[in-house]
């Protein structure tokens, strides 16, 4: 993990701002398309960015790591962009610009220049998001401020949505686009601050990508590891093929450097200690396991389980990241 941060406050953005919708073509995928805006929009917008950097500096700085959960409103999660690189795989075509690496809201970020919508496309269109893009002086490079949420409403059939003027409520046919005071993510070259984990979730769930990784992930694991069975290492990869969760936890393993070393009685010893079945993840000294213990299997790499101070009970710590950066 990188030890260095962004400094938001000290960000100085360029006059004006870009505006793009997106939505998710399939369920691995994420696309979008620009949407013109007035110079007085535009000025309004990269006054709401400024003012999320400004407020990014008031909150509590969390580092990525573990099964993280941030305080809404008190704190931010700090990723590195190094941590959300995609593994490009065979599956992905050329339009999806392997090269770079980069997960799909970064790329449509850092990209210039998007097809705009039509008018007639967003009487249609559902979106999942949207991103106000602004500039940092000097550097050029682009910083993006991402909603998870659909910031545009339309007349539907069988309904009315109308407006009040000076000669009362006259029909509303053109678009109308709401936005909320905040965003949820905001993306820059080197860190990504992550306000709302949800929004986190489903806009960086890159499934397809993070399961057609999931072999070479466990391998990586087991080999951090060791000891460990070639049929759990199938076991583990199926398990993330299966569930996105325990995808992206095998995917941020396998790019840590905190794997402990563990031999199969040093497992054996651990879930002793927290009154579970070494049969479970042990047989004959080496590490084994199927499928469905797979994720107490990451459970225990990740060190999740504890014993409370004063009842001596056991517990799962399911949300957590480290007491220092």
């Amino acid at each position: 993990m990188s030890e260095s941060s962004t400094d938001w406050q000290a960000l100085s953005l360029v006059p004006g701002a870009e505006l793009i919708v997106g939505w998710r073509p399939r369920r691995s995928r994420l696309d979008a398309a620009a949407i013109e805006l007035s110079r007085d929009v535009a000025s309004e917008m990269q006054s709401m960015c400024r003012g999320t950097l400004d407020h990014l500096a008031d909150l509590i700085r969390r580092p990525y790591g573990g099964s993280p959960y941030i305080e809404p409103g008190e704190e931010y999660l700090a990723i590195p962009v190094t941590e959300l690189a995609s593994t490009p795989v065979r599956a992905r075509t050329i339009e999806d610009d392997e090269a770079t690496g980069l997960s799909d809201l970064q790329r449509l970020v850092t990209t210039p220049g998007l097809a705009p919508l039509s008018r007639s496309d967003l009487q249609d269109g559902r979106y999942l998001f949207y991103a106000v893009i602004c500039t940092e002086q000097g550097t050029g490079q682009r910083i993006g401020f991402a909603r998870q949420t659909d910031p545009h409403r339309v007349a539907r059939a069988g309904g009315l949505t109308a407006l009040f003027g000076q000669e009362g409520l006259r029909r509303l046919e053109d678009p109308v686009f709401v936005f909320e005071a905040g965003f949820d993510l905001v993306i820059s070259p080197d860190e990504v601050a992550v306000l709302r984990l949800e929004a986190f979730n489903r806009m960086f769930a890159d499934l397809n990508t993070l399961a057609l990784a999931a072999p070479a992930n466990a391998g990586k694991v087991a080999g951090l590891v060791g000891q460990v069975a070639p049929a759990a290492i199938e076991a583990l990869a199926r398990a993330a093929a299966a569930r996105p969760s325990v995808a992206r936890r095998l995917q941020r393993l396998a790019q840590a450097d905190t794997v402990p070393s563990v031999t199969s009685q040093d497992l054996s010893q651990a879930m002793v200690k927290h009154g579970l079945d070494p049969a479970q993840l042990v047989a004959d000294d080496e590490i084994t396991f199927l499928e469905e213990q797979a994720a107490v299997f990451l459970d225990l790499i990740e060190q999740l389980y504890y014993e409370t101070d004063f009842t001596g009970e056991h517990r799962r710590s399911d949300r957590y990241s480290p007491l220092k950066p």
